[in-house]
């Protein structure tokens, strides 16, 4: 896609970039047009990497709130059952906010369908509890992992300061789930 782009604007630069006396070139409009394609390349890939962000994130919360309903169902150690409560009341805000930035931004809140492939539910038993903690501290890795890549390439500030925000909850997050996981042992 980018090498559209920039073939497109190239192109655009040498047809405008002459000045009718043979073909001759002048230097400042060439230097006008190589600018403004710069920072229009920048811009589109900033533009692109917030809305990356949001379309990852937005299935990725989704999947977590998924996992917390099959938590809420199947596990049997209350402090299981309170993260998977804590995930449902957190994550589902940050999900309405990132589709109401994508509508204001993006003229649409529809996101890529979730990829339920990445977690088949688990079914009951002695090892659920424990198994569950390991996939959500895998899970919430990859949230933190996906924000930290997107401080470095998001234009919006807003879209900064959720990743940095996901980043400080969801790493305390981890070292709590890590906590839980040693005490069932």
């Amino acid at each position: 896609m980018y090498k559209h782009l920039l073939l497109a604007l190239s192109l655009g630069l040498a047809l405008s970039a002459c000045d009718g006396n043979n073909g001759d070139t002048n230097d400042a409009e060439v230097t006008r047009n190589q600018e403004t394609t710069s920072n229009t390349t920048t811009s589109t890939q900033s533009t692109e990497a917030d809305q990356g962000f949001i379309d990852h994130m937005v299935p990725h919360h989704e999947m977590a709130v998924m996992m917390a309903d099959d938590a809420l169902s199947k596990a049997s150690n209350p402090k299981t059952k309170e993260f998977a409560r804590m995930i449902k009341q957190k994550q589902p805000p940050e999900v309405q906010q990132l589709k109401n930035w994508r509508q204001q931004w993006y003229g649409s809140a529809q996101t890529p369908p979730m990829d339920h492939s990445d977690y088949q539910a688990m079914s009951a038993g002695p090892d659920y509890d424990r198994k569950w903690t390991q996939m959500m501290i895998e899970h919430h890795q990859m949230a933190v992992d996906t924000s930290k890549q997107t401080l470095s390439t998001a234009k919006r500030s807003e879209i900064k300061q959720l990743a940095q925000k996901i980043i400080d909850d969801q790493s305390k997050e981890i070292q709590q789930l890590q906590a839980h996981l040693q005490a069932l042992g």
